[in-house]
This record gives C-alpha cells, sequence and structure tokens, in this order.
C-alpha cells in the first residue's frame, strides 16, 4: 500500500463517526463514548497532541493468520477476528486507567492497533515495552482458552509499540501514518526486547529534546586563538546513546535520523555560547543523506540562526558519511540551493578513503577536515606528511582551507604546524565541553613559537626550545656498561642525559666517556660503575624560554673543554631536550643570512621577499588579519630640498614608530616590513588596528617637525618644485595609512596588495595624517 493510500485509509477510518457500518463500533473505552457524538478517535488523538500528551500506538496481529482460513476454513477465521477484537479492547480498557485509554482501530483482516495517552512514566522505554506485552500475554491467553476446545492449534500474536510526539515537527496526519507503520513493522519483524526497548528509548530522546551538544573548539595553529566551535551531539548520560556513534547509527537505521539531526541542531545553535564574537564558525554535522530529503529545511536553520544572532556564512554544514551521496550531480544541485544562502560546507574525515577525494573534486567544500588517520603520528611518517602537503597544495588552489582532526600530542602538532595547516582540533588542544573550553595558555605558547620557528625568520626572539631535539635519558643510578652500550650500538648517537625525578643532573658525551675508557685500567674500573660517578655534573641547562641570541652567549662564556658540549633545555625545571652546539650555531647563521639578504639595508627591517612570504602564508593559511600599508606624504619634495642624507633620517625615525608602536599597541605575532623608500608594511590583528594607527599618527606629526628648519616648521610648509616642477608651497610631511582588513575573503596575497595600493591612493588624497579602512564582507 502506498503512503497516500494507507493515509488514505487510517484518515477515512480514523474520522469515521458511530454508526451501523463503523468498523470501530463497540471499540471505543467508556469515556470516550462518553463525549458528545460528534467527537471522534482521530479528533481525541489531536486533542491530546495539542494539550501536550505523547500517543502511544501498540499493533497487534495474529502470527501466520492466513494458515487458519487454509486450515480450519473462513467461518472459523471470522469468529477468530471478531474474538481477537473484542478481547484487545477489554484487555486494553482493564490494563490502561479510562482516561488514558483512548480507543482502538481495525486496519482490516489480523492488523488491529490501540491508542493510549500519557502515563505515569511514559517516557520509561522500559515501562512502554513491559506494557505491550502485559496486554499481548494477556491477549494471548483469553484468546486460547476462547478457542483451545474447538481448534487444536496454539494462536500466538506479535506486537509492536510506536509514539506520536507533540513536540514533533511533522503534522499530525504525518505521525499517524508513520507511527502506524513503525508500530507494524515492529510487530511484523517480531523485534528483540532489547531492539524495541531502545527503539522507543530513542524516540523519547528525540521528541523531549533530551540531548546535550558539547562543543569542540577549531583552534589556529598560528596564534593558538579559536577560529570556530564543532557542536557535537551527546544523548542522556548513563544511556546507549550517550554515545553519539551509537545515537546516530540507530536512528539511521530505525529511519529516525532526520528528526534527531532537527533537534541536534537546534540545540547546537541556542546553545551557542553568547561570549563568542558573531565571526566564530559554527560546524554542524549533517548526513548528507539529510540535505538531500525532501524534508530537509536550510530556512529552519537560517531562521534559527539568526534569532540567535549568527549569521549563515558563520555556520559551516560539516557532511559525514559521504557514501550516502549517490549522485553527485543532483547533491551539487540541493547544496548550491544551501550555498545561495549563506551558507559554508565541510568535507569531514578527508583522507580516509577514495569518497573523499570524490567528495572534494565534485563539491568544492570551503573546509577540508583531515581524518584523524592522517594525523595520528604524522611526525614519524614521511608518507603521511607528503599526502598533507598534497592536500595543502589542493587546498590552496581550490580557495579551500585545511582542518586538521585528532591532534593529541605536541610532536604532531609540531608537525603540521612545519607543514602549515591553519587550524586544528583535538584533544590535545582543547577537549569538547559545554560551555566550551579555550586552548590552555601552554598549549597557546606552543604554537606560536613552533609558528615563529617556521614561519617567522625574521624574528629576533626565537625561543632555544623551538629548536630542541630528543635524546636518550638514564637514571644515576645505571651502570657505565649501559652506556657504553648505547654508544656502540648507535652511531647517531653523541650525548645521553642524566635524570633525576626529571630533572638533568649531568651529561655524558661518547667522547668524554671513551677518553676514560682509553686510560690505564679504564675498561676494567668505569663499566661497574654508576654513570653518577662518571658524568659531567655541571653541564649547561637552560630553560625553553631564553633566546637563541641570549643561548649563544652562554654557551660563549663555558670552558674550551665544554664548548662543544649539547646544551640541556628545561620546561619549568624539567627535561624536554637537548641542542647540539653545531645546530644552534647553524640556525643563528640561517636567521642571520636571511635578514642580511632581504631586509633594508637603512632600516634592518624585512624587505619584499620575506613581506611577501609573510603575507602568501597568512592568506594560504586563512588567518584573519589586517594588512596596513604607510606611506609619508610629500617625502620627495623634502629630500629636494634637505637632501637624501636628512631623507635617510626621517626613514629610519619611521621604522622606530612604527617598532615602537607595535610594542605598546600591537600583537604577539605582528610584522613589520620595509618595502623601500618611504613605503612600509605591517600585519597585526584586527582588535590592534586603531590602536596602532593613531599611536603612528600621534608620535609621527609629533616627531616630524624636528626633521625641519624652525622658521619652515613654524611656517608649516617648505617653499620648493612639486612634482610638476613648480615652486609651490608644499605642507610638512605627514603620513597616509591603508588598511585591509582580511576575513578570509581574498584569494590570494596579490589581491590584497592591489587593493592596498588603491586604498593608499585615497588616503593620500586626504590633508594630513590619516588612517583609512577598507572592508570586504565575506
Amino acid at each position: 500500500m502506498t503512503k497516500f493510500a494507507m493515509l488514505k485509509y487510517l484518515q477515512n477510518l480514523l474520522q469515521k463517526g458511530k454508526g451501523t457500518n463503523n468498523p470501530m463500533e463497540g471499540l471505543y473505552s467508556l469515556s470516550i463514548l462518553k463525549k458528545s457524538k460528534s467527537n471522534f478517535l482521530y479528533n481525541v488523538i489531536k486533542d491530546n497532541i495539542d494539550a501536550g500528551n505523547t500517543i502511544y500506538v501498540f499493533f497487534f496481529d495474529i502470527i501466520g493468520f492466513s494458515g487458519f482460513e487454509e486450515e480450519y476454513g473462513s467461518h472459523m477465521c471470522k469468529s477468530i477476528l471478531k474474538s481477537f477484537k473484542s478481547i484487545i479492547t477489554e484487555i486494553s480498557v482493564q490494563q490502561l486507567p479510562s482516561k488514558n485509554f483512548l480507543g482502538s482501530i481495525s486496519f482490516g483482516g489480523d492488523d488491529f492497533a490501540v491508542y493510549m495517552s500519557s502515563i505515569e512514566n511514559e517516557h520509561d522505554a522500559e515501562k512502554i515495552y513491559e506494557l505491550s506485552l502485559s496486554i499481548k500475554t494477556a491477549v494471548d491467553i483469553k484468546l486460547n482458552n476462547n478457542f483451545s476446545s474447538i481448534i487444536n492449534k496454539k494462536i500466538k500474536t506479535h506486537v509492536g509499540f510506536s509514539m506520536i510526539s507533540p513536540n514533533s515537527p511533522f503534522s499530525l496526519e504525518s505521525q499517524i501514518y508513520h507511527s502506524a507503520k513503525e508500530a507494524l513493522s515492529m510487530a511484523k519483524r517480531d523485534i528483540k526486547p532489547q531492539m524495541a526497548k531502545l527503539k522507543i528509548e530513542l524516540q523519547n530522546i528525540i521528541f523531549q529534546k533530551k540531548i546535550k551538544t558539547v562543543y569542540q573548539p577549531i583552534v589556529s595553529l598560528s596564534s593558538g586563538q579559536v577560529y570556530g566551535l564543532e557542536a557535537l551531539t551527546r544523548g542522556p548520560e548513563d544511556s546507549f546513546f550517550y554515545n553519539p556513534l551509537n545515537m546516530f547509527a540507530f536512528a539511521t537505521k530505525e529511519k529516525l535520523v532526520y528528526q534527531l539531526d532537527r533537534v541536534s541542531r537546534e540545540s547546537a545553535i541556542k546553545n551557542f555560547p553568547r561570549t563568542y564574537d558573531n565571526d566564530k564558525k559554527l560546524f554542524l554535522n549533517i548526513d548528507p543523506q539529510i540535505v538531500n530529503s525532501g524534508s530537509f529545511s536550510a530556512g529552519f536553520t537560517k531562521k534559527l540562526a539568526l534569532d540567535y544572532n549568527i549569521k549563515p556564512h558563520n555556520v559551516v554544514f560539516e557532511l559525514t558519511e559521504r557514501e550516502h551521496i549517490k549522485d553527485y550531480s543532483v547533491f551539487t544541485k540541493a547544496l548550491e540551493h544551501y550555498r545561495n544562502q549563506g551558507y559554508l560546507i565541510a568535507i569531514d574525515d578527508a583522507g580516509a578513503g577514495y569518497s573523499s577525494l570524490q567528495s572534494i573534486a565534485e563539491l568544492r567544500p570551503d573546509f577540508i577536515k583531515i581524518d584523524m588517520s592522517l594525523t595520528r603520528d604524522i611526525h614519524k611518517n614521511s608518507i603521511k606528511q607528503s599526502l598533507l602537503e598534497t592536500f595543502m597544495t589542493l587546498s590552496q588552489k581550490i580557495n579551500s582551507t585545511i582542518i586538521a582532526e585528532g591532534i593529541e600530542n605536541e610532536e604532531e602538532l609540531n608537525e603540521l604546524i612545519k607543514i602549515g595547516v591553519p587550524y586544528g582540533q583535538g584533544y590535545y588542544l582543547v577537549r569538547p565541553a559545554f560551555p566550551p573550553k579555550n586552548p590552555m595558555e601552554t598549549v597557546c605558547e606552543i604554537i606560536r613559537s613552533s609558528h615563529r620557528k617556521y614561519f617567522d625568520f625574521s624574528s629576533h626572539d626565537l625561543k632555544i626550545g623551538s629548536i630542541a631535539e630528543n635524546a636518550i635519558t638514564i637514571d644515576p643510578d645505571c651502570l657505565t656498561q649501559v652506556v657504553i652500550e648505547y654508544f656502540d650500538t648507535m652511531e647517531n648517537i653523541d650525548t645521553i642525559v642524566v635524570l633525576d625525578n626529571s630533572q638533568p643532573i649531568g651529561i655524558i658525551t661518547k667522547d668524554n666517556l671513551y677518553h676514560k675508557l682509553s686510560q690505564q685500567y679504564g675498561n676494567s674500573l668505569y663499566p661497574k660503575r654508576k654513570v653518577s660517578m662518571i658524568m659531567c655534573k655541571h653541564p649547561l641547562v637552560i630553560e625553553e624560554n631564553i633566546t637563541i641570541e641570549n643561548c649563544l652567549k652562554l654557551v660563549a662564556g663555558r670552558t674550551t673543554n665544554r664548548l662543544n658540549q649539547d646544551i640541556i633545555i628545561t620546561k619549568e625545571g624539567k627535561f624536554k631536550g637537548v641542542v647540539p652546539v653545531k645546530k644552534l650555531l647553524e640556525t643563528i647563521s640561517e636567521i642571520r643570512q636571511e635578514n642580511a639578504l632581504f631586509s633594508d639595508s637603512l632600516t634592518g627591517l624585512p624587505g619584499n621577499i620575506i613581506i611577501e612570504r609573510q603575507l602568501k602564508t597568512r592568506t594560504a593559511r586563512r588567518e584573519e588579519f589586517a594588512f596596513i600599508f604607510v606611506d609619508l606624504d610629500h617625502f620627495k619634495e623634502y629630500n629636494d630640498k634637505y637632501g637624501f642624507e636628512k631623507g635617510d633620517m626621517i626613514i629610519k625615525m619611521t621604522a622606530d614608530i612604527l617598532t615602537e608602536a607595535v610594542q605598546k599597541n600591537g600583537s604577539t605575532y605582528d610584522f613589520i616590513g620595509h618595502i623601500g623608500g618611504d613605503d612600509f608594511v605591517l600585519i597585526t590583528d584586527m582588535d590592534s588596528v586603531d590602536g596602532l594607527c593613531s599611536y603612528i599618527i600621534d608620535l609621527f606629526d609629533k616627531d616630524i617637525l624636528s626633521y625641519y628648519s624652525p622658521a619652515d616648521a613654524d611656517n608649516g610648509y617648505i617653499v620648493c618644485n612639486d612634482r610638476q616642477g613648480k615652486l609651490s608651497k608644499i605642507p610638512i610631511m605627514s603620513i597616509s595609512i591603508a588598511v585591509i582588513e582580511n576575513k578570509n575573503n581574498y584569494k590570494n596575497h596579490l589581491e590584497i596588495s592591489e587593493k592596498a595600493a588603491e586604498l593608499k591612493k585615497y588616503a593620500k588624497s586626504l590633508a594630513g595624517s590619516v588612517y583609512v579602512k577598507e572592508r570586504r564582507q565575506h
């Protein structure tokens, strides 16, 4: 029977009144019969739903009933059916309070249903299941008692149940149809008791909205700041459905996934923390079969999001279970409808199978979430590293953003930062919770220092901990023979650190040990001694946050015989690793060469190559930042009158002003570059823009007068040839600042540079020192 035909049949059946041909005649409880003659079962169900009551449907049928007609004839079967119907009504009236028993109905043949309104503890799946079995058992006993003397075959019945909820988003007619169909399906399949209980438990969870939303932050792998939150659904605690995998798998099997998805989305949006600003992304897990179904309504999501002040372009549909996409051409069209409303799309678990690659190619997502199987131990696996680098290249070409999932330790985090992954997620960064937590400051500092190590070669405050290496460690009571075996079997090991409760107390080098062994009686004496007797007891131990430059000074101050001894690095007093002196010198050499090669000779600030690298890296990593273009007004005319030497002094003064402004009003990752001449750039957080620009203008306008003669300063102008060669009054130099605020809305660094140059022209057309902003909406 089609859905339309069955629904029509149900409506006709439910809405027929009492009459000679009424198939429900005699099946109403006394409480229903006392009502007006015009009230029917459908209206009673509707009244209960409107009053907020849950309706339960119990469906009964006789097992193998068609066999009875073949064996005993149609007359006997009619007698059994008549008795079956009256017994069900009788038993239901006996076992249910009269106010809760709404009525019963025949669907034809041996299919029969009882409708019941809410009872005490009706949301307890165990009680509902026990009640259905109690009615079934009583029906079986009485039915067999009536016919045991006539037929020699035992009559057995099936029972199934379902519910109609007042909280369902579906119409009552649709619920009546689906509840009857679900109860019938349960009865015919003879579902095992535990599965039956779980189904009604899940229905109660959905319709009573007894779910909890926790949020796991998605973190910037350059700053440690929270970029967005992924909403994760949890069922009631101490329930099989607390685990979302259990809950959604069961919902899919029982065709309840749309209802579960809807309440999950509603909870995620309603509970999205108001403490987060309007630009944080909300990632919602969506099964593709939901998007593709006629039931899915992005209008519902959009209205709900706007009600809670969440803009559609900050809502990301994270597509899971991609095998549910059967036809990509159809699915892409459905998805385009939601994209046009402003929603963003993420592909989940990329790298976990071919389907993820096909999804990326077909759907061109805004975000690609790398599966934890690719993240796990990536620092140990060069193939995984190459795969992720390929994903990074692909993401840049299709203007997508990579998010690495499942980060569980510092080593994985550092490798992901090294590769250039812009965002990450995982227990090491921060666990899911409600309300959501921010990453610990220690984790943020690891992110920042690692990012500086790989992407900020011009940094003068690179920390020694960022280049620390692992080392073999031993206990002070260990025998020297163990150390000898280490050195003999591991050719690349030159240093072993001696630890006492994680604190370094000594160091053993291969050269020093072999020197001792080469002495008279050395081979017979030292191997049997504890390492604490032969170790160097005063190694150079440095905390990880000491700068590399300062570390070099400490190394240079050591005695000659220890000059090449590895430096031991600690974190809050506990051993972290070692830095070979050779690596320290190579790192400092790289930084100095980089600075010398690509920095401006006058100001010492990074030049065009490093500026481009900074801008390209931040854009590729999808960072949000402000790009500030700084230019001096009337600098050429000043140079013509006062000479290049005085002009160079003003360039250096401007560089100093920018540096001071960043120190006092900037943020951790601010970058200053010198394009050349009187053109400079700053890259900073958007929150720092106003403070920086105001400080730069105030200081420049104050200091610039000292570079003019007293007469010119008093006049407020100089007399010289302008750019057209005409003698003119040229105002005192001012500073023009153009600000581009990038919120992941520029495709590449060239687009930002072009827009900044265009905006700078406008700024220079204004009189005096000014800063102007351009904001492009997503």
